[in-house]
């Protein structure tokens, strides 16, 4: 407590003190930090569980069993089995998926290169085994509980940024103008559609080796800006309907 003298009675301000306040602050990043680290064990272990018995046969009292603490530390970080199965899935291709977003965020005069960049990056995420494995999961599992719509939630963050990347591009003139949204969906469509089948069908005969996803991701990249080049200006206006064709002469 501070006294300080005033021209009526003694007034005693509280102040915190420094120290204590720094004290404070430090106290919360360190349980920030501690949260963070029980948050990453139980994402792992309950990936690897998940991936080995499947969901249904996954307990809760298995995934404390591995990483300690209780089943109402888990709830209390995650909120259902169901929200931590597709937090673990997720996790798997999230960070690739952040640094590809940061690549469509950069300013850049040059529309090819950056597709290119990222149709590569993208398939060869996308042809990992993780990511596939992974697919094949969420696909199992689906139904259940709601899990597939949950993912496919989650992922819609991806998508609408890069539909945002393509927006950028038709409004300067360098895609034709259309939804968005649907040429971002057919953009990714086309670079997984010569492996997409034979990778969650287990049809290959192994790992895509990398000049096969750059063969492939350049095919897509290329029917993709032939699909959406501008279109030419019309500067002739067409004939009335039903009027008769023009000939020239000699024709």
């Amino acid at each position: 407590m501070v006294s300080y003298i005033s021209s009526g009675p003694i007034v005693k301000v509280a102040h915190s003190k420094p120290s204590s306040r720094r004290d404070g602050e430090k106290e919360m990043g360190t349980v920030a930090v501690r949260n963070l680290k029980k948050r990453q064990a139980i994402l792992e272990a309950a990936y690897q569980l998940f991936r080995t018995n499947g969901f249904e046969r996954t307990s809760m009292s298995a995934i404390v069993a591995v990483v300690g603490g209780s089943k109402g530390t888990i709830y209390a970080h995650f909120g259902s089995k169901e929200k931590l199965f597709v937090d673990c899935m997720f996790s798997v291709p999230e960070y690739s998926m952040a640094r590809m977003l940061e690549g469509l965020r950069a300013e850049s005069n040059d529309l090819d290169a950056q597709l290119r960049e990222f149709g590569e990056s993208f398939l060869r995420l996308a042809c990992t085994s993780e990511v596939v494995s992974v697919r094949r999961l969420m696909i199992s599992e689906a139904q259940r509980g709601g899990v597939g719509r949950m993912f496919y939630e989650r992922f819609q963050t991806f998508q609408q940024e890069l539909a945002s990347f393509v927006s950028r591009w038709m409004a300067h003139g360098r895609l034709h103008r259309a939804d968005a949204h649907i040429a971002a969906t057919q953009l990714r469509l086309l670079l997984e559609a010569e492996v997409i089948d034979p990778l969650l069908l287990c049809a290959t005969d192994g790992p895509i080796a990398d000049v096969d996803v750059r063969r492939m991701s350049s095919r897509a990249i290329d029917t993709f800006l032939r699909a959406y080049a501008p279109k030419a200006v019309q500067t002739t206006e067409p004939a009335p309907q039903g009027a008769p064709a023009q000939f020239a002469p000699g024709g």
